[in-house]
């Protein structure tokens, strides 16, 4: 038998990447932070218009590997075909090596053009200095969709980690070493190499993981006597899966490609200076975008390891616990979401102010801060409806309605693309278009993606029962931070000011507003045993909860 027959149940599972994805934020806030104070917001133009373009690429070619082979290698060893699982692998490690190679070789040729057409011509060194990680990420994301198909996080976990660490060492002495010496453009290119690096790392690993477990995994063979399927049929249900995951993934991924494409020739064509406009643009990507990409990372495990366990009982067209799984998953969703929207919504200028260096927008007397917070304020919004989305995905792929949500995302694009198109050419509207596009891009394809699993699964989600409880007491831990914001920020303005300030505000409401949610959520009884139980020393955790009367 193999070392971990039965793999890791969903929380857990959800779990381990949680734990790994806190810690990549932590590294990704140390590193994004400090260089958009190192860089400016003219040098993170540079890099920002690289990544945007990266991401689009990256996610065309990336994004439904670790689905597909997640999804047919737990279906696999839910029928005990375990040869059938590795002949998965050895098939998949072909065709996305392939795959990683053409998409690295379409951005470096594609570099100087799109950097053109986006009004950054500088940003290209940028591109070619992160485009050979579209080989190294399509072979890693192999190997982890492997795992997690045998609901194993692990690999993923520590994977993720040594991509984030190695970025913030490699990128940050990039820039200390090399801001003095060569301009913004190539120190700009040097420290997004670091994402490279970090990722040929994450591979070395995991092709070290992949040795030492294959090894247990050998026993699982012995009693393994189904037939297997050729390669040319894995290969075409790899394609069938893949090619709808990677497009809708792209049409997702292009709401970088928008704001990167729109915001600053449409600021120029209401009168900002190029400076300016590339300034503002720098500001909206690097500061309001990677506030809203923190949170929903909160779900994004719990997304992953759903899928799995949903394709298991699929497959075995088990909807009771199919059904179970999806509740549980759209209450965790929901718990962790809702405080993240209004806490990021009530004190967005603080969160601003805290983290990031206060400079004035090129060509203007406005600072970063002052432009940006409104525009946190509004796009926060989005955040519990990405964390929806991404569970809904994941539920229409564990039932190969892969499709869908590529219609929803065309819905969405559309929709921001409009609205962004007329909203930034709006005089004193400023990025603040941006955020509201987006707000409206979100809302579309999370309320397509409700009706279309409604439709094909039967699920009908219970919206009172999931989400009532945790939107009072997310609303009410929201009001409680922004009343002791604004009442320590009046007392303490004549006091000290900037970032001192800031940080003296943030870290009580921020207290408050913890102890506000957790007590209006023992009070209403908003968490569910079932839940609870899926947790490690679950029964210990729902006695205590049950003394102190908060189940």
């Amino acid at each position: 038998m193999s070392k971990n027959p039965k793999g890791q149940n969903l929380l857990i599972g959800a779990m381990v990447l949680l734990i790994s994805n806190l810690i990549v934020k932590v590294i990704g806030a140390i590193y994004k932070i400090p260089l958009t104070n190192m860089l400016g917001t003219q040098g993170m133009a540079y890099f920002n218009a690289a990544y945007s373009f990266y991401v689009t690429i990256y996610l065309v070619s990336t994004a439904g590997i670790p689905v597909a082979i997640s999804r047919m290698v737990a279906t696999s060893e839910g029928q005990g075909k375990h040869r059938e699982s590795k002949r998965i692998l050895r098939v998949a490690l072909i065709l996305f090596s392939i795959v990683g190679f053409v998409a690295m070789a379409i951005m470096m040729l594609l570099a100087k053009f799109y950097a053109t057409r986006v009004e950054i011509p500088d940003s290209y060194l940028s591109m070619y200095a992160i485009a050979p990680t579209l080989f190294f990420i399509c072979i890693s994301s192999t190997f982890r969709g492997y795992y997690q198909g045998k609901k194993n996080m692990t690999l993923s976990a520590i994977a993720q980690v040594i991509e984030a660490l190695t970025k913030l060492i490699v990128g940050l002495a990039a820039v200390k070493l090399f801001i003095s010496v060569f301009e913004l453009r190539v120190t700009s290119a040097y420290a997004i190499s670091g994402v490279t690096i970090g990722v040929v790392l994450s591979l070395a690993f995991a092709l070290f993981y992949h040795f030492k477990e294959s090894r247990g995994e050998d026993f699982d063979d012995e009693d393994d006597n189904s037939p297997l399927r050729s390669s040319k049929s894995i290969l075409a249900e790899l394609a069938m899966i893949c090619v709808p995951i990677a497009v809708s993934s792209c049409v997702t991924g292009l709401t970088r490609f928008v704001d990167t494409s729109l915001i600053v020739s449409s600021l120029r064509d209401v009168g900002y200076i190029k400076d300016t406009a590339e300034s503002l643009y720098g500001a909206f990507s690097s500061i309001v975008i990677s506030l809203l990409d923190m949170p929903p990372s909160l779900i994004t495990p719990l997304a992953i390891s759903l899928l799995p366990n949903l394709a298991q009982y699929f497959a075995a067209r088990d909807k009771e616990k199919a059904f179970g799984v999806i509740d549980s998953s759209f209450r965790i969703g929901a718990l962790i979401a809702f405080p993240c929207t209004f806490g990021m919504a009530c004190v967005s200028g603080g969160v601003i102010k805290t983290l990031f260096r206060e400079e004035y927008i090129a060509g203007t007397q406005i600072t970063n801060s002052e432009v940006c917070a409104t525009a946190l304020s509004i796009v926060s919004v989005s955040i519990f409806f990405l964390a929806m989305i991404a569970i809904t995905n994941s539920i229409l792929q564990a039932w190969h309605r892969e499709v869908y949500p590529i219609l929803s995302a065309l819905c969405g694009i559309v929709v921001k693309c409009i609205i962004e198109y007329f909203l930034l050419r709006i005089p004193g509207m400023g990025i603040n278009g941006a955020s509201l596009s987006t707000v409206a891009c979100h809302l579309t394809i999370i309320i397509m993606n409700f009706i279309f699993v409604i439709r094909f699964t039967g699920y009908v989600p219970k919206i009172g029962k999931l989400f009532m409880k945790p939107f009072i007491a997310a609303a009410l831990c929201g009001l409680g931070a922004l009343l002791t914001y604004r009442g320590i920020d009046i007392v303490t303005a004549e006091i000290i000011s900037g970032r001192t300030q800031a940080l003296v505000c943030l870290v009580p409401s921020v207290g408050v507003a913890v102890v506000i949610y957790v007590v209006a959520l023992a009070v209403m009884k908003g968490l569910v045993r079932e839940d609870i139980m899926m947790l490690p020393k679950g029964s210990k955790i729902c006695r205590l909860l049950t003394k102190f009367k908060a189940m």
